[in-house]
């Protein structure tokens, strides 16, 4: 009787701590009733060791009647009430975790559509480099080094000069 007393006083601890962490709404056991289980009715007691032989007996018996009792009413009591299940702790989280996951799965669609386009970019900027770079050193043979007025300043004059006269041939072309 003690182990169940103390299982159920470390539940009822546990159940008004967990309640209050998540805000629910907790009824505890009563009192009386946990006191019913608290005390083993067979245990001779200080009055009950002034009494001897059948009223010792009588005594124990009237201590376990009166715990019957106890938890009899309870019962009775908690027959009548309806209990409505208590809401999940978890609908909250679980909405917002929904929510989030759905928020990440669009972000990764435009994602995914960003991706595809920087590499057909990507491709098409390969291919420029390709020819421009073929040009440019075709020009570069040509170019002497002993005449610097002839030589391009840097690279990047180089291939924007390379562009224009590749756009020029395609317009011409046209």
């Amino acid at each position: 009787m003690q182990r169940i007393a103390g299982g159920i006083k470390e539940y009822e601890a546990i159940q008004a701590k967990l309640s209050k962490t998540l805000g629910l709404t907790y009824t505890p056991l009563p009192p009386e009733l946990i006191d019913a289980f608290s005390h083993d009715p067979a245990v001779v007691t200080g009055a009950t060791r002034q009494k001897r032989g059948w009223q010792a007996v009588e005594d124990i018996h009237a201590n376990i009647i009166r715990q019957r009792s106890t938890v009899r009413e309870f019962l009775q009591r908690a027959r009548d009430i309806e209990v409505a299940p208590p809401p999940s702790v978890l609908d909250s989280p679980l909405k917002s975790l929904q929510q989030s996951l759905d928020a990440l799965e669009q972000r990764r669609s435009v994602i995914s559509r960003k991706v595809q386009e920087v590499s057909e970019t990507l491709t098409r900027v390969k291919q420029i480099h390709a020819s421009v770079k073929v040009e440019y050193n075709r020009a570069m043979a040509h170019t002497s080094s002993v005449y610097p007025e002839v030589r391009p300043t840097n690279k990047r004059s180089v291939v924007l000069e390379m562009l224009n006269l590749r756009k020029s041939k395609t317009h011409s072309a046209f």
